[in-house]
């Protein structure tokens, strides 16, 4: 299967599935988190963005919040009162 064949938005999500399970370590949570990937979660939580994205960034929130909650706290956006309902619904998801 060619890789064009497969919908932007899966293969999106494939690289942020492979990140989040990058971060099962907590070195690699640290290292994720110096890199700069929060704001990328933040923008992949917009209501606009497609559900896979979006249960991804909950999901990769979630797992790093076991070692940078602080992080997570001090990042513009990523607490937003609009982002949480998102986060809570797709956080039902990620606990199954």
């Amino acid at each position: 299967m060619k890789l064009s064949c497969i919908p932007a938005v899966v293969r999106r999500t494939k690289y942020d599935q492979a990140l989040n399970n990058l971060a099962v370590t907590d070195d690699n949570k640290l290292k994720i988190v110096e890199a700069g990937a929060l704001p990328h979660y933040v923008k992949l939580l917009s209501p606009e963005r497609e559900e896979p994205e979006q249960l991804a960034a909950a999901h990769g929130l979630w797992t790093l919040a076991f070692k940078c909650k602080d992080s997570i706290v001090k990042e513009p956006g990523c607490l937003d009162g609009r982002y949480l309902v998102t986060m809570h619904y797709c956080c039902r998801y990620c606990l199954v």
